[in-house]
């Protein structure tokens, strides 16, 4: 085992290393070529990598890289020792290229090349197609538990496609810059735009409905002033946390910040950005937050935990011990999308992704471990089919998801804390 897994790590070390040769350095020598080798390479594709070149082709050389870039020359990474790609460079895609694509040529680039074939065409082959737009990982995981379910693909390539993810990881360095001049300001507006919000709503500024307006339209504006640039790789990735918390404090302003106390939650309001310098009158609230995020994670986290502890010890010794109890009790369950797929009914029907829509909007009797019959342990059919697909015999640890939600919501207010609304129809809910 010790030496499958150093001979494992020494070629994952050996893939970064290519993959960090290919990318860092794009200043090139140019290989002539004829009319007609320019043509069968635009026709295969616009990317040909060769390890066996003879005098008739491109020049004689081994473990030849070469790149056809959009200004129709081709470029040649062997004499010296630098790189053929830039993350960013366009190219036609043909049939057979890649696993996942064997439809017509389509238009993609470098980077979502590289990160398709690592993550979805080496794990899965052709299950997954090609994804040729903003990545969506739970577009894509969707597909991926979708074929999990109907044994399309099995765990062990999804283990490799975990993997793979954290591998592509570490590449960060390549493609996300996390810093920009443009990233280091805001719009220069944002200031004056702060203290019209101000003065219109000085008379509601303990409302927290009013703090989230004024932070959103700041926020707004943020967005549209680092709209093209490189750093909103990286800001988009992190997700709205970048923006309503990390640059809104440094650079917007100090915004809604809860008070530390029992009860119900109450808000003040900093007006100040820390890159604007901390008043005297807000130092109150500052420390206000700094207490309650260390409170949170010290003292409130002990709630989750003990939580955990005591789920584990109720479930620790649940198992799958039978195939079907055969009871025909069951659970009354209004179905709703996508979250029933694999549970069975008590009269023997299976809700699948072909016949979901006949289920969704009713409420029918499902097979549920709250009323199987089996004395020791589940059985599968109770469980249903997402756990016997997975591979997974022994649930118990699954139930500590729920505790350890509530364990990072108290974790994530060390952070820092933010106001966020939504609009609610009543009648969805009192109708």
């Amino acid at each position: 085992m010790i030496i499958t897994y150093l001979q494992q790590f020494k070629a994952r070390l050996l893939e970064r290393k290519i993959l960090i040769e290919m990318f860092l350095e794009t200043s090139l020598p140019i290989i002539d070529l004829s009319k007609e080798q320019l043509a069968t390479l635009r026709t295969s594709g616009a990317v040909a990598i060769t390890t066996d070149l003879s005098p008739g082709d491109f020049g004689k050389a081994d473990d030849l890289f070469v790149f056809l870039g959009e200004d129709d020359k081709i470029y040649d990474c062997k004499s010296t020792g630098t790189s053929p790609f830039d993350l960013y460079d366009k190219f036609v895609l043909s049939k057979g290229l890649i696993e996942n694509h064997n439809g017509a040529p389509i238009r993609t680039d470098i980077a979502t090349f590289m990160v398709n074939y690592i993550v979805l065409a080496e794990p899965f082959g052709s299950s997954i197609p090609y994804w040729n737009k903003l990545w969506d990982i739970k577009a894509i995981e969707k597909q991926i538990s979708s074929k999990l379910m109907s044994g399309e693909l099995v765990v062990k390539q999804h283990r490799r496609y975990i993997d793979n993810g954290y591998f592509l990881g570490h590449f960060g360095e390549l493609c996300v810059p996390t810093i920009t001049k443009r990233s280091f300001t805001t719009d220069p507006k944002v200031p004056a735009k702060l203290q019209e919000l101000l003065e219109k709503y000085k008379d509601n500024l303990t409302d927290p409905i009013i703090m989230a307006k004024i932070e959103a339209e700041l926020t707004a504006m943020d967005k549209a002033w680092l709209e093209g640039d490189e750093s909103t790789g990286y800001l988009d990735a992190i997700g709205a946390k970048a923006y309503k918390m990390h640059r809104k404090k440094m650079y917007l302003t100090g915004g809604a910040i809860e008070q530390f106390k029992d009860g119900v939650s109450t808000y003040e309001f900093m007006p100040s950005p820390l890159s604007k310098g901390w008043k005297k009158e807000d130092f109150s609230k500052i420390c206000n937050e700094l207490r309650k995020g260390n409170y949170s994670r010290g003292k409130e986290t002990a709630k989750g935990g003990g939580m955990t502890k005591t789920i584990m010890r109720i479930f620790q010794d649940v198992k799958l011990s039978a195939d079907d109890c055969k009871t025909k009790r069951g659970l009354s369950t209004h179905i709703v999308q996508g979250k029933y797929i694999g549970r069975h009914l008590t009269d023997g029907r299976i809700i699948t992704e072909k016949n979901e829509n006949q289920f969704i909007g009713k409420t029918v009797k499902l097979r549920s471990p709250q009323y199987c019959a089996t004395k020791d342990g589940i059985c599968k059919v109770c469980t249903g089919d997402v756990l016997i697909r997975l591979g997974i015999h022994s649930p118990g640890i699954l139930p500590v998801g729920i505790t350890n939600t509530f364990m990072q919501l108290e974790m994530k207010s060390m952070h820092g804390s933010q106001v966020n609304t939504k609009k609610v129809n009543l009648e969805d809910y009192l109708i």
